[in-house]
Formats: structure tokens, C-alpha cells, sequence
């Protein structure tokens, strides 16, 4: 059975939107995942604050190796189980438990991007705080500094990436893991990015 004229321009015209959709997703992908090999901690940052985003030990032994080098006043790790303490985390860290105890607060009511966001943008006007460094996963720094800046307008925002042992960079291509990993977080930095709106670049 032929397709009749209109209904054969109706698909090929749908086939085309998809095609040019597919190709300018790609060539975002690409750039995004340019930026992220690119992407390096800072050294020396200084700040008020320090902003962690749980995922990952070399996260949060970064974010208290800065810290414990004294180049912010406070840590805030956002995102922690209900049930997991400080004397918990102190255990599975770099981090004694006399710092925690001092100076590390847990946010637990933040279960993603978003809430990790809101809640430190509360702590950060609680210590009236207006410069933080944020500490998370290299591939999820664009999305993160994206909702910060939605909470945080005002703010001096230091992303300090992470790279994670299981995101293999290099290559990445031959690597399903981490190509899946990139491929899923670039999407949901569109759909972030379409929410939000346009916000500056990376610190």
C-alpha cells in the first residue's frame, strides 16, 4: 500500500526534525563533554563556605582537604542518608571527628540537584555567607553550577570538580559506562538548562 502524497511529506518532513534534532544533541554532547575534560579544581580558592554534593568519597575527602587547609570556614554536605551521623562519616573520611564536630554541618532533606541547591543556599544565608566553593563530580559541575546559580543569584559560586575513578575521560567513546554516564547527564543539563534559563559560565 503506497502512502498518499500528504501523508509521505508529513513523514519525511518528521524524519528530517529528527535527524537535525539527533545532530544538534550530538554536537552539544560533544562540547559538553569537551568542557568537562577541561575542567580543573582551582588552587587556593578562598571562600566563605564549602558545598558538597554526596556521590562519592574522593568528593567529600576533597571538600575536607580544603577544609582542613583553611580555605573556608565551614563545610556543608548535602544530600546525607537520614541515618548516617558525622562519627559515621568521620569513619569512612579523611576527616577526624573533632572537625565534624565543629565545623561540618549534614544537610539530609536533599535528594537531588535541586534540593541540594535549596538547602545550601538556606545554610548559606544562615552564615550569611556569599562565596562558596561547590565540590562535586566533574560531569555533574555544569548542572550543579547551573541550580546554584538559580538559588544563589547573588553569590561568588568556585566549582571545584571531582573526578571520579569510575568516569574514564580519556576515551570515553570505548567506555559504555561512562558513555552512558555523560550521554544521561548532558540530557538532564538540557532539561535543567530549559528550566532555569541561560546562566553564566563555569567559575
Amino acid at each position: 500500500m503506497r502512502v498518499s502524497g500528504p501523508i509521505h511529506r508529513f513523514v519525511r518532513i518528521g524524519s528530517l526534525i529528527l535527524v537535525i534534532v539527533a545532530f544538534l544533541w550530538l554536537g552539544g554532547f560533544l562540547t559538553f563533554v569537551s568542557k568537562i575534560t577541561e575542567l580543573r579544581p582551582p588552587e587556593n580558592a578562598m571562600a566563605d563556605g564549602i558545598v558538597v554534593l554526596t556521590g562519592g568519597a574522593e568528593r567529600l575527602n576533597a571538600a575536607i582537604e580544603l577544609l582542613q587547609r583553611g580555605q573556608a570556614r565551614r563545610l556543608l554536605i548535602s544530600g546525607v542518608h537520614p541515618q548516617i551521623g558525622p562519627a559515621d562519616l568521620s569513619g569512612v573520611t579523611i576527616g577526624s571527628e573533632s572537625l565534624f564536630k565543629c565545623c561540618v554541618d549534614l544537610d539530609r532533606e536533599a535528594r537531588n540537584t535541586r534540593g541540594n541547591a535549596r538547602e545550601a543556599a538556606k545554610w548559606a544565608q544562615e552564615h550569611n555567607y556569599h562565596r562558596l566553593i561547590i565540590v562535586t563530580a566533574n560531569y555533574h559541575t555544569p548542572r550543579s553550577i547551573l541550580e546554584f546559580r538559580r538559588e544563589l543569584p547573588d553569590a561568588v559560586l568556585i566549582a571545584y570538580p571531582v573526578t571520579p575513578r569510575e568516569v574514564i575521560l580519556a576515551r570515553w567513546w570505548v567506555h559504555p559506562g561512562t558513555t552512558s554516564l555523560l550521554a544521561g547527564e548532558y540530557t538532564k543539563y538540557l532539561l535543567a538548562l530549559a528550566r532555569v534559563g541561560p546562566a553564566a559560565g563555569v567559575s
